[in-house]
């Protein structure tokens, strides 16, 4: 099973369940800004009607929109609460969910077949982010894409973190150009990228002027990515 530091991931995903949105999504207008920019980062790489796999569901932030514009959503966590959760909080006739480790992705009907792959806040979780991301590019045919994130050892709220000593334990950390290594050593290449976890000031978030000026001090970097080729 996919492990986490000093925790086992489904255990730990069971114990947030249904109050996950609120507490982790909804907790502060600042996590609502990254949210949100996570969201239309995802819409903005999916095709009409995609056939889509989300990794790492959770009781459906993202599910809830990727089902109004997919054509089918097979949504997948390792958590069975967190899957419970899904079905409740995402009624759709066009969403299919399965309590399923990253690790064993090949287990899902029509593996190798899907348009878009949807993996948010999951890889940094997993023990090897690398084995986790050619699962995923496996689950993609020869015209798919890839959305997925990672966490960057070299941000300045990690580096503030391990000064403070309240590093999160919970989480791997890698450099961007480790990021990129990542991508190519499994055959993709990126199309868009995007960093969050800049100063929030007077409401807004400096995210997009931070990325484009200090891209390697993001907090968290998400790809879209297509097969290298």
């Amino acid at each position: 099973m996919t492990k986490i530091v000093n925790d086992d991931v489904a255990t730990y995903y069971d114990r947030q369940s249904q109050s996950y949105i609120d507490m982790v999504r909804s907790k502060s207008a600042y996590r609502r800004a990254i949210s949100e920019r996570e969201l239309a980062f995802v819409l903005k790489h999916l095709k009409p009607n995609a056939k889509v796999l989300e990794i790492g569901s959770g009781p459906g932030f993202f599910t809830r929109e990727l089902v109004k514009h997919a054509g089918s959503v097979f949504a997948t966590d390792i958590s069975q609460e967190m899957v419970d959760a899904l079905q409740k909080n995402v009624p759709a006739s066009n969403l299919s969910a399965m309590c399923l480790d990253v690790y064993d992705l090949d287990q899902v009907p029509d593996y190798g077949d899907y348009d878009t792959v949807v993996c948010m806040r999951v890889l940094c979780h997993v023990d090897d982010a690398s084995k986790g991301l050619a699962k995923l590019r496996g689950a993609v045919h020869s015209q798919g894409n890839v959305i997925f994130d990672l966490l960057n050892a070299y941000s300045y709220i990690h580096l503030a973190r391990k000064i403070r000593g309240t590093t999160l334990h919970h989480t791997k950390y890698y450099s961007v150009p480790t990021m990129h290594k990542m991508i190519a050593d499994n055959g993709l290449e990126i199309d868009d990228s995007f960093g969050r976890g800049y100063p929030y000031i007077g409401g807004w978030t400096l995210d997009k002027i931070g990325y484009r000026l200090l891209p390697n001090l993001a907090h968290g970097v998400g790809y879209n990515v297509i097969p290298a080729g």
